[in-house]
């Protein structure tokens, strides 16, 4: 049985996924992005003003450097304090952030870990 992983060369100071070589010849190894299982609102349904915490989770443990998700929001001018992404810190599998709703209505937001990953939504009900 094989398996496979994807390498990339870095130098300081750049992006990990480029494929520059780093000052000293170091290759490190990624694992590749945790896809998210799940995102919710708690509680779902707030009035204009109120706070709710976003919980998103991961199929498995963030690898040793973490896994960031990134957020969206079709909304995002409805939704104060939305981070455009989040960091799940090493070997947890989730994580949880307040946002504030600022107007009523419906709000969706979605989360992704990366390429290659399908994205996990869910709606705020803003009175």
């Amino acid at each position: 049985m094989h398996s496979s992983v994807t390498a990339s060369c870095i130098n300081n100071n750049s992006n990990p996924w480029n494929d520059s070589a780093s000052a000293d010849g170091t290759i490190y190894v990624f694992a590749g992005p945790v896809p998210v299982q799940s995102l919710a609102f708690a509680p779902a349904s707030v009035m204009a003003g109120q706070k709710s915490t976003v919980t998103l989770q991961l199929t498995n443990s963030a690898p040793a450097n973490g896994t960031f998700v990134g957020l969206m929001s079709p909304a995002s001018a409805s939704i104060g304090g939305l981070p455009t992404n989040v960091l799940v810190p090493p070997g947890k599998n989730g994580t949880s952030f307040k946002i504030t709703a600022l107007a009523s209505g419906q709000v969706a937001l979605y989360a992704t870990s990366g390429e290659g990953t399908d994205a996990v939504g869910a709606t705020l009900s803003v009175q």
